[in-house]
């Protein structure tokens, strides 16, 4: 029971100084930073392997910005880690999206968007010239084409 009421008790100073003065988050944030970063970085390094220590910025930043909304009743654990995942997750569905948008992308460029392969573009591009070519160049007295 000790080592909960441990917990409450730095939920509860986390939130304190949270809401008092700049300077004080300043040093909050460098206390947070030096006891989360490796952790955060190992969390993240599980769930995206490129980008990690960019992802692990961007979380901090975010903590930053939204401690006024941490609740001390909760653990602040908990709070971070909820943060860093959404925040992987949000980056991995953005990255897919944006993969799947340059292969769509892709695909309609070398097929066409009818679904049309770029062999057979072609292939329609060059039978009505060659039609229009065999049809000027008839033979006039036996009427069939020259080839």
């Amino acid at each position: 029971m000790e080592n909960h009421q441990l917990q409450i008790f730095n939920n509860y100073k986390i939130f304190i100084r949270s809401k008092i003065n700049v300077r004080n988050k300043e040093t909050l944030l460098k206390e947070l930073y030096a006891l989360y970063y490796k952790r955060l970085l190992f969390f993240i390094r599980s769930m995206v392997r490129e980008d990690s220590e960019d992802l692990q910025q961007e979380v901090f930043i975010k903590v930053f910005e939204k401690l006024h909304t941490y609740n001390p009743l909760f653990s602040f654990n908990t709070w971070i880690y909820t943060i860093t995942r959404n925040h992987c997750i949000n980056h991995i569905q953005k990255k897919e999206f944006t993969q799947r948008k340059v292969t769509t992308s892709y695909i309609e460029e070398a097929h066409g968007k009818n679904g049309e392969t770029p062999k057979k573009s072609l292939i329609k591009k060059k039978i009505p010239k060659k039609l229009i070519n065999s049809l000027k160049n008839l033979n006039r007295g036996t009427g069939r084409l020259p080839f």
